[in-house]
């Protein structure tokens, strides 16, 4: 079974002043957003991958674009789409405490979830068969008098640790 990594201690002010620290600090998985990675690659390079097959295509339906034109352009919104998920992918962290955890979101607009360890009713783990590949999961947390889940994690690795690790200091704290 593999752990999960211990990424920093993190000491943080409270409202009351006192500082917290946190067990764990985590990120989504670089391999979480593969999906959103690969299929605007592909669409974005499609153009030019179609030109080189057919190469009197793009005349023919009267446009009088270059191949290589076609790949700068599609190397260029592939690079941005990689910057624009990097940034999405690091402005979600989970900080898990021995009481509770806080799942923070956003750069310009920023949310933060505080819940209570001892709160939580439900957690749910599912895989589909690419995350089970490369060792991920969504996680859904749904606490006491709430109808849905109130927070959704995707894309974290070691799933499994980290709901063993909620359900372990559930039991400790009852």
């Amino acid at each position: 079974m593999q752990k999960m990594a211990k990424t920093f201690m993190s000491a943080t002010k409270t409202e009351g002043g006192d500082a917290a620290e946190f067990d764990y600090i985590l990120s989504p998985s670089v391999a979480g957003f593969i999906y959103p990675l690969a299929v605007p690659t592909l669409v974005f390079l499609a153009p030019f991958i179609l030109a080189s097959i057919f190469p009197n295509m793009l005349t023919g339906i009267g446009l009088n674009v270059g191949k290589w034109t076609l790949l700068m352009w599609g190397l260029l919104l592939t690079a941005a789409n990689i910057g624009i998920q990097e940034i999405r992918r690091r402005s979600k962290k989970l900080k898990l405490h021995i009481d509770y955890l806080v799942f923070t979101q956003g750069i310009l607009f920023t949310s933060m979830e505080k819940v209570f360890i001892q709160d939580i009713k439900t957690t749910e783990l599912t895989k589909n068969i690419f995350e089970r590949i490369f060792n991920l999961g969504t996680i859904k947390i749904a606490t006491a008098g709430t109808d849905s889940y109130e927070i959704e994690l995707k894309g974290y690795s070691n799933p499994d640790e980290i709901v063993k690790y909620i359900a372990v200091h559930r039991k400790e704290g009852e």
